[in-house]
């Protein structure tokens, strides 16, 4: 089953409501995963860090920590995470931009669309966009330089 949102008035308790509907669709069972995050791991002296270059991928390989964890699957739960409680909350709403290949429609367009759903569910007065990455690998490229390339 895939979720699909239908977004209810918000309600200014803090929480929005959003109601799920289930229409089929064929998905891998709900399971967690085992995965590898890597942290930064500073140096053993004290020292600062290399600094990183663009355009110098030499530069991007940083000491790192890793830990391997556990990524819960909280597909039909996500009701109970709130961005208070979890630094996190699920909010589903589709947006107008399908494509982010426009700089000037992406910051006149999605930006002022994600300002509105920032507002909408936490009851900020102000929201400030100051950045986006749209990171896209090159057709036929392999490794992980993007994943790991400073943005």
């Amino acid at each position: 089953m895939a979720a699909a949102a239908v977004q209810s008035a918000p309600i200014f308790d803090g929480q929005p409501r959003v109601q799920l509907e289930q229409h089929e669709e064929h998905r891998v069972p709900k399971h967690d995963v085992t995965a590898c995050l890597n942290f930064y791991q500073p140096n053993a002296d004290g020292s600062p860090p290399p600094p990183t270059y663009v355009d110098r991928p030499e530069t991007y390989q940083q000491q790192r920590d890793t830990h391997q964890i556990i990524v819960k699957d909280i597909a039909g739960d996500e009701d109970q995470y709130s961005l208070d409680r979890n630094g996190f909350q699920v909010y589903q709403r589709a947006a107008a931009e399908r494509d982010f290949t426009d700089e000037e429609q992406i910051k006149s367009g999605y930006y002022a669309e994600t300002e509105q759903l920032l507002k909408d569910v936490t009851g900020a007065d102000r929201i400030f966009i100051f950045d986006h990455t749209i990171r896209r690998a090159p057709a036929g490229s392999t490794g992980d330089r993007l994943n790991r390339a400073p943005v």
